[in-house]
């Protein structure tokens, strides 16, 4: 997927902007130890000071009970929990606080999941957003599922 980050918003690439890039990294094995494997990754101090993480619908000092409640209140079909994105911003320069806002608003797409983001700032001229998406609904317990238009929006 490509964002342009242009000014204060993000929007679809033109030919003065610098493009974004989102991918999905699956794991073999989407279960809580690996959600628990990956929340510990992306929050590593050294990586991403605490200023610069979010979540929605999860709590940042611990994610994984809230995942659980979720888990055992909807009982979804299927192993995976959730789902690891990278943002990877194609600035230089960008402030981590910029990344902060434009990674917020990109993932306000994705809001009604359980979701964790992280700002890593331990490369400075290659700083990127990690996030973890969990897979279930919060609102009607269902399993998220992307098509082809759902990721062209």
């Amino acid at each position: 997927m490509g964002f342009a980050i242009k000014g204060g918003s993000t929007r679809m690439s033109d030919n003065k902007s610098q493009i974004s890039i989102m991918r999905w990294i699956n794991y073999n094995d989407a279960g809580m130890k690996q959600f628990e494997r990956s929340t510990q990754y992306i929050f590593k101090e050294q990586s991403s000071p605490a200023k610069y993480r979010g979540s929605y619908n999860l709590s940042v000092s611990n994610p994984s009970h809230g995942v659980e409640i979720i888990q055992n209140r909807w009982k979804p079909r299927g192993n995976r929990i959730f789902k690891h994105g990278i943002i990877s911003f194609g600035v230089r320069n960008l402030a981590p606080e910029k990344a902060v806002e434009v990674t917020d608003e990109i993932l306000q797409i994705y809001k009604a999941y359980p979701l964790l983001f992280a700002i890593h700032t331990d490369i400075p001229h290659r700083i990127h957003a990690h996030f973890i998406m969990c897979m279930t609904n919060v609102f009607t317990g269902k399993k998220f599922e992307q098509d082809y238009t759902e990721f062209e929006r």
